[in-house]
């Protein structure tokens, strides 16, 4: 029977010219199955054969450069074409509110440009003028802000939608310059400097202690003190602390480091002694201070020398400010 069949076949094939077709066994390169069939690199499901996912995806808040979530180059290095970066607004000396703060944020991204300057903590309702230095240390003011019932006000550029301030056509021509939150009168709240964004391929954070010595042990036989500096490229944050500890309650010191400018030692706060005989003064951005000498972050005070006296000017403790 199994053979008259086949002659039976091949009769037909012959003679009426239709054709049977074996079934594959594979689906085609690319059909409904999937079966070795490759997505195209980059596609909405980025699960290409060898294609990339864009890393930079479509939502703002992109990755930031010098983060360690390792989507930066192959070689370790930081894509300036897309990078984020942040320093802080801090408080100047003659600043009329003690508790403002906010930061300055630059971003680069396939070509688009935003800058946003945001200052936090101020009284509601308050109406603020931003300032940017214009060249030559002359303050133009770029925008009139109101601050929200929350006490924010905010100041946003991007290419996308409009141009930037003082008419530049990159955050790059903006880079160092200085930036300024002012009252309508004029009164001084904030202040800080535009982003380099070369320092965009900073990576890690730093975090360095040093100790200081005891240099007079009639004072405080079991003195002892350290500074401490963190420094977070990827947040634009930078910390400076001086601490002391077993020190007669109740002194007042005085810390000095080496001002960068004049290469001196200067004054740069006091400390008063608490009742568990520990004292500490403490410059921390995040919280809108003002780093020693208003340097732009703490790698400017980076192995500079240290010291806390007493009142009438003995030096007590020296030592200097860690570095990596």
């Amino acid at each position: 029977m199994r053979a008259s069949g086949l002659l039976f076949l091949c009769y037909l094939t012959v003679v009426l010219g239709v054709s049977f077709p074996l079934p594959s066994a594979e689906p085609e390169v690319g059909d409904d199955r999937g079966g070795g069939g490759e997505v195209e690199p980059g596609d909405d499901r980025g699960r290409g054969l060898g294609g990339e996912v864009e890393a930079d995806n479509d939502n703002d808040d992109g990755p930031k450069v010098g983060n360690d979530n390792g989507r930066g180059r192959k070689d370790g290095t930081s894509d300036l074409s897309n990078a984020r970066l942040r320093l802080p607004l801090v408080r100047p000396a003659d600043a009329l509110d003690t508790n403002a703060g906010g930061r300055i944020e630059v971003s680069t991204r396939r070509g688009r440009e935003r800058l946003v300057i945001n200052a936090e903590r101020l009284d509601p309702g308050l109406k603020v003028n931003l300032l940017i230095d214009g060249g030559a240390g002359t303050f133009q003011t770029v925008v009139t802000l109101t601050a929200n019932s929350h006490g924010q006000a905010r100041g946003q550029w991007d290419t996308k939608r409009q141009a930037l301030p003082l008419g530049v056509s990159s955050v790059r021509e903006l880079e160092g310059r200085k930036v300024l939150l002012q009252t309508m009168t004029g009164g001084n709240l904030l202040q800080g400097t535009m982003p380099v964004v070369e320092d965009g391929a900073l990576k890690g954070r730093t975090k360095r202690k040093s100790s200081l010595e005891n240099m007079d042990t009639s004072f405080a036989l079991r003195g002892k003190g350290h500074v401490d500096i963190d420094f977070r490229p990827d947040q634009g944050r930078s910390k400076l602390n001086v601490e002391l500890e077993h020190v007669p309650v109740g002194s007042e010191l005085v810390v000095l480091i080496e001002n960068p400018a004049t290469g001196k030692l200067e004054e740069v706060g006091r400390v008063t002694v608490r009742r568990n005989g520990k004292g500490e003064l403490q410059f921390e951005t995040r919280n809108g201070d003002a780093l020693p000498f208003e340097v732009k972050d703490v790698r400017e005070l980076f192995g500079k020398p240290v010291d806390v006296r007493s009142s009438d000017g003995n030096v007590l403790f020296a030592g200097a400010v860690p570095s990596p």
